[in-house]
């Protein structure tokens, strides 16, 4: 494993209201922002993420397939009360299933009515409740852990790419698109969608801004919400009506010059810039302890993580970890919620990968494999696949 020691430069930064607010002065905060400096020619081709996890504290759970759960894409999953919610794009649908991986409910209401939604951009699930995001139709749908409607918020005065929900806020998390209340990158609204905050307004020319791939880009830690967008290598937290800037990302000799920074995609590409530089982090994922980070530099992807407690950086040219030290388990479906991971892989791959785990011979004291060869077993590669969940050191 190598191991990229990280310039921790502590920049002061003033976050003014063109930067980081709302209207009201009481949501302005300064604060100082850590670096992270990523090296890119430091990279490994392969690494093996055992070093994350608490591999005691593992579970493979196969997924029900039934006529009523057929599962076509994990585009995301949350976790909670004893349930295990999972958006499918693909579907169009939420398929609600107790830790077992049976189902107990599943959210398909394709339509034009007030009850219905036409295409499901995202999902978060909070406080026991599901809140759905239709981009289409511009509005958020309810429903409880056992699929039934409760009610439809209506945001046709924003735009939202993605959502968050957290101690009754709804956070609307925007990619550079104009809005009827405004150029903000986030609106805060309460339950019953009445404003509440606006923060990282933007000027006018930089809607056509490179806005990333169709990936994660925000969590939820604790009481408060981080995210990154897309072309702008900072990690900002919500929290208690303020926004700060907490990390940024530096690349280096590979940082994206001040001058391209507008540019639109197609400039982007028609320059060879994305060959050159950095265009953005196409995902970000965040622990009490690690951070994740997703990006692209040509046609190669990279993962970092960032150990917070060492102040180190891991880096990989690629989009995926292996886990060795069960069974040789790849992530490249994985979602980060709270101090767990889960990682999703789908039935037609698992016979690949136990063959190549087996193959490379499995790490001793290994508890996993025979669970994992009566899964593979049991299923057929017309199956809905396998979750696995792990639980990050703290």
């Amino acid at each position: 494993m190598k191991y990229i020691y990280l310039t921790l430069a502590l920049a002061g930064l003033a976050l003014s209201c063109m930067r980081c607010g709302s209207d009201s002065e009481s949501t302005v905060s300064e604060d100082r922002a850590t670096t992270i400096t990523i090296d890119m020619d430091r990279s490994v081709e392969q690494m093996d993420c055992a070093f994350l996890f608490d591999t005691t504290r593992c579970e493979i759970i196969p997924l029900e397939t039934s006529d009523e759960c057929l599962i076509g894409e994990v585009s995301k999953i949350f976790s909670e009360n004893g349930r295990i919610c999972i958006l499918d794009k693909k579907a169009n649908s939420v398929f609600i299933l107790e830790e077992d991986g049976r189902l107990t409910a599943k959210i398909f209401a394709v339509g034009r009515s007030d009850r219905e939604y036409l295409e499901l951009a995202d999902m978060s699930v909070s406080g026991g409740l599901i809140w759905l995001l239709d981009q289409a139709m511009n509005k958020i749908l309810c429903y409880d852990l056992s699929g039934q409607y409760l009610k439809t918020i209506d945001i046709s005065s924003y735009w939202a790419n993605k959502i968050l929900v957290r101690n009754d806020r709804i956070y609307l998390i925007n990619e550079w698109s104009d809005s009827n209340e405004g150029m903000y990158r986030l609106f805060v609204l309460d339950t019953d969608g009445k404003p509440i905050d606006k923060f990282l307004p933007f000027e006018t020319e930089d809607t056509d801004r490179y806005c990333g791939r169709d990936l994660e880009s925000y969590t939820i830690l604790g009481d408060e919400i981080d995210l990154c967008y897309p072309s702008d290598n900072t990690v900002y937290g919500v929290a208690d009506g303020k926004c700060t800037a907490k990390y940024r990302i530096d690349f280096g000799k590979r940082t994206m010059p001040e001058e391209h920074a507008a540019k639109s995609l197609i400039e982007y590409m028609n320059n060879g810039l994305n060959e050159e530089y950095v265009m953005g982090i196409d995902a970000f994922k965040e622990s009490s302890r690690y951070l994740f980070f997703r990006f692209g530099l040509g046609a190669t992807d990279y993962t970092a993580i960032y150990d917070k407690k060492t102040g180190t950086v891991d880096l990989t040219n690629s989009a995926s970890l292996i886990n060795n030290s069960t069974c040789c388990l790849s992530l490249t479906s994985y979602f980060v919620e709270g101090d767990d991971v889960y990682s999703y892989i789908p039935a037609y791959q698992l016979k690949l990968i136990y063959a190549y785990g087996t193959k490379n011979k499995l790490p001793e004291g290994n508890v996993y494999g025979d669970r994992l060869s009566q899964i593979i077993a049991d299923t057929d590669e017309s199956d809905n696949g396998i979750l696995v969940k792990y639980k990050l050191n703290e």
